[in-house]
């Protein structure tokens, strides 16, 4: 419905908002704005609070497990390949030393 309020901060706004049916024309609805004076929902409930606060404390624990797993994977799969990557570094100089000595014994 077309509608007329006040912002807070005293301007004069116009605008569309819901309603219920059975309202007349020029009757006194109660909306709530935001601080730019645009039509909003409710506040919160203490309720509603307490549950989003008691979600966040369960999620948040979980989350925080999961991020760690995946940085110390990371950290693990890095330093896997720097090691095998010595490794293969080391082995690449000593290798053809024991290869040869282990033929000619034949």
């Amino acid at each position: 419905m077309p509608a007329r309020w006040t912002a807070p901060d005293g301007r004069v706004r116009n605008g569309e908002i819901d309603v219920t049916n059975g309202l007349t024309a020029g009757q006194k609805v109660a909306i709530w704005v935001d601080q730019a004076g645009l039509p909003t929902g409710p506040p919160l409930t203490h309720r509603a609070v307490v549950g989003r606060t008691v979600i966040a404390a369960a999620v948040a624990p979980i989350v925080l497990g999961i991020v760690l797993g995946f940085v110390a994977g990371v950290g693990r799969w890095v330093f896997d390949r720097r090691r095998l990557a010595g490794w293969d570094a080391a082995w690449a100089s000593v290798g053809p030393h024991w290869t040869k000595r282990f033929w000619s014994r034949g």
